[in-house]
């Protein structure tokens, strides 16, 4: 399927309308949004990528894609006037990780405390690129957030985008991943880019593809610009890994320690 601006935002107010027909606004959209009842679209997190892939190109709730555009289609649908208010952020920090790091910092010792069972899992996730709702005057609402502590939490790092672009930007980018010839990936994350440029989602997802095709230059590439936006250790991983780059921001993120532990889970990942 080819996806335009117009064919998306449609199908982010049928996925409303589908999931949540009896839903009535508040009186503002913020208060609206965290209204909504978004437990009912969260269980455990989705770990496989081919499912959660399948499930934005659904705009399904039960993943992150499908949650922002939801917020986007309450606007859109109860609040137009305001909607230009509105952007979407692609966080860049996490409240949530740095929680964690801060918990490592504080109190973990390996050699000592062994960490809880998907601590590093979950650090990972915080990592990867995710999208949140942007107001003026530094409101965000990032549906997750609500359940996961009972509270809104600001990120405190987020790129901004037009929300309708930028959505589909990301189910060009889900097609992406769904796709086996590694060309193939490429042309739809051409696609994802010229429906919003910019996004570290598809620069970040360039990278495999162009591997598969040897064109090991431009995806280091883009590792290094990456690692200068948005860092994570799976970035960092790929640099060392592939490309036998130690990325001194990294032992100043992780720390020796941190370090070695996520390096391991990431090798893990990757073994046969």
């Amino acid at each position: 399927m080819f996806f335009t601006t117009e064919n998306v935002r449609q199908l982010a107010l049928d996925a409303l309308n589908r999931c949540a027909p009896d839903f009535r606004p508040l009186d503002t959209a913020e208060a609206t949004l965290a209204s909504f009842p978004w437990k009912k679209f969260i269980g455990s997190q989705i770990s496989d990528q081919a499912e959660l892939s399948r499930l934005n190109l659904e705009l399904d709730p039960k993943g992150c894609l499908g949650r922002v555009a939801l917020c986007f289609a309450i606007i859109e649908k109860h609040f137009p006037a305001e909607f230009e208010r509105f952007e979407y952020g692609e966080v860049t920090v996490d409240w949530f990780w740095l929680k964690l790091m801060k918990q490592w910092k504080d109190h973990y010792d390996p050699a000592l405390t062994p960490l809880p069972e998907g601590w590093v899992d979950e650090l990972l996730m915080y990592e990867e690129p995710h999208g949140v709702v942007v107001g003026k005057g530094g409101y965000q609402f990032d549906p997750l957030s609500v359940l996961m502590v009972g509270q809104q939490v600001w990120h405190p790092g987020a790129f901004t985008y037009e929300p309708w672009p930028a959505i589909t930007s990301a189910m060009f980018v889900s097609q992406s991943l769904l796709a086996q010839n590694p060309l193939e990936k490429l042309r739809l994350l051409r696609e994802a880019e010229s429906a919003c440029p910019g996004t570290c989602l598809v620069k970040q997802n360039r990278v495999l593809p162009l591997t598969m095709i040897g064109c090991n230059v431009e995806a280091a590439g883009i590792l290094r610009n990456l690692a200068s936006v948005r860092p994570s250790a799976r970035l960092f991983f790929v640099l060392e890994t592939l490309f036998g780059e130690k990325h001194e921001a990294c032992r100043k993120i992780y720390g020796d320690r941190l370090w070695s532990i996520l390096r391991s889970r990431l090798e893990m990942e990757v073994s046969p």
